[in-house]
């Protein structure tokens, strides 16, 4: 089995407490969404790029009540993941050339493994529902989750 993340945990207890303010998790995704725009796409990083992007579009999705094909350990798992990559002071300052996102390609890369499939799932459904995927966070805004 794959090894925890170091503090994990307490990203997850974060994440948890940040599924009962809408508001809050909408802030954090589009500040997330910026972050994911200047972090560029080199390295180890850069290969999960794509995937984080998704599995902020997925966060979006299921706030706005569009998704629900998700469960409550799934949300906490990838929230986790993206409070982590959002958190200014992580393990490695990202800041740092060459090595300041590796820290946070792991904690991604950890999330993604124990939720691959439902990440697939979901592209699948963005794939059928292409109204929905992109109205982003506009729909959970105007009062959806």
């Amino acid at each position: 089995m794959t090894q925890r993340p170091r503090r994990f945990t307490a990203y997850e207890d974060r994440a948890r407490a940040l599924l009962r303010s809408p508001e809050q998790l909408l802030r954090l995704l589009r500040k997330a969404g910026a972050r994911l725009d200047r972090a560029g796409a080199s390295g180890r990083f850069g290969a999960l790029r794509a995937d984080l992007a998704d599995l902020i579009d997925l966060l979006r999705a299921w706030a706005a009540g569009e998704y629900t094909g998700v469960s409550a350990r799934f949300v906490v798992t990838i929230l986790a993941a993206v409070l982590y990559f959002v958190a200014p002071l992580d393990a490695v300052f990202d800041y740092l050339p060459g090595v300041g996102l590796l820290d946070d390609a792991t904690v991604i890369a950890y999330a993604l493994r124990s939720t691959r499939e439902t990440l697939d799932a979901f592209r699948r459904w963005r794939g059928d529902h292409p109204a929905a995927a992109a109205g982003g966070g506009d729909a959970a805004e105007e009062g959806g989750r």
